[in-house]
């Protein structure tokens, strides 16, 4: 899942022939990848179907070629992970755990 999401997104931005932009954005990508693992295993390492919905409109935008839509479309999408991310950041994930020994 993260590497089709990898390819996607480095597809989108491929298509703009902006070699500065396509380059950026994989670096990014893969940068993300250790933090993309972190979130997607939150949703039982699935896609949440609200972010596929996403990827679908902004697909239906570009082949439209609705450019202003599919910016606005990406923007929101890129706004929406992020905030799903620092959610995911802000839960306390060692609830469960101790830095002292069992008591006997």
């Amino acid at each position: 899942m993260i590497e089709a999401n990898h390819d996607f997104h480095v597809a989108i931005s491929n298509a703009s022939r902006n070699r500065y932009l396509s380059e950026f954005n994989s670096h990014l990508l893969d940068e993300g990848r250790r933090y993309l693992r972190l979130v997607l295993s939150s949703f039982n390492d699935t896609l949440p179907p609200e972010l596929d919905d996403e990827h679908h409109r902004i697909i239906t935008a570009i082949d439209k070629r609705q450019e202003d839509l599919a910016e606005r479309l990406a923007h929101a999408h890129s706004m929406q992970v992020s905030e799903r991310f620092l959610q995911y950041l802000s839960r306390r994930q060692t609830s469960e755990l101790s830095v002292f020994p069992p008591k006997a």
